[in-house]
């Protein structure tokens, strides 16, 4: 028989998941280098296996280098639908939150609704001596990927 997880405070679960979908609304509305102030200076995001440029990005500057490129692509609309949160609190503290990341995005002005791709989200999340949690770990695995 396993134990059930330990579920976090309903303060922090409310601090976390406002996390997951501020990062969302950032990206979406061309404001993703403000996303680095959800990142520890530690942190590491991780593109899986089927995402376009697979890897690790280890530390702020190289998270902040991709969100500034990213905030570049005026032309790219995107919409990540966050769903199905899931979180638990580790015995350290640190909690761990899974997600289901609908990605919706186009390159043209004509918008098709396009799914790119439905990825599991596994995210570490620590909080700061401010009090604020933060991204430590994200991991992306696209599950479905829309053929290229």
């Amino acid at each position: 028989m396993t134990t059930k997880p330990k579920a976090p405070s309903p303060e922090t679960a409310l601090a976390i998941s406002a996390c997951i979908i501020e990062f969302a609304y950032l990206v979406d509305h061309g404001h993703a280098t403000a996303c680095e102030t959800l990142f520890t200076e530690d942190a590491q995001l991780t593109f899986g296996p089927g995402t376009p440029k697979p890897g690790t990005l280890a530390g702020i500057a190289a998270i902040r280098a991709f969100l500034g490129a990213r905030e570049a692509q005026a032309h790219v609309t995107t919409r990540h639908t966050m769903g199905n949160i899931r979180l638990h609190q580790r015995e350290s503290g640190e909690v761990e939150a899974q997600s289901v990341l609908t990605l919706f995005r186009s390159e043209t002005a004509v918008k098709p609704p396009t799914v790119t791709f439905i990825a599991d989200i596994d995210e570490l999340y620590t909080k700061q001596p401010s009090g604020e949690w933060r991204i430590k770990e994200r991991l992306i695995t696209p599950v479905f990927a829309h053929p290229a």
